[in-house]
């Protein structure tokens, strides 16, 4: 897993978040010719502050044996 800086709101839980990758960046993304400074740039390119958006879920999903729903319900906050 890649991980980068978290953006806002993220920051507020962790300093850290998986990297998000704009789908226009795939293809160069997984290009093996792609250099390794470039795909840091395509990294480094994303600006997702006050994209995100986080919602509280069920501590169920925590468990690798739960066998709920696929996507987990959001719960009100």
């Amino acid at each position: 897993m890649v991980t980068m800086p978290a953006a806002e709101p993220m920051s507020k839980l962790h300093d850290r978040q998986p990297a998000i990758l704009d789908p226009t960046a795939f293809k160069e993304w997984l290009d093996p010719k792609t250099s390794g400074a470039r795909a840091k740039e395509l990294l480094e390119n994303e600006n997702l502050d006050g994209q995100l958006e986080f919602h509280r879920v069920s501590r169920d999903v925590n468990s690798s044996r739960f066998a709920g729903k696929p996507a987990p319900e959001v719960n009100s906050l």
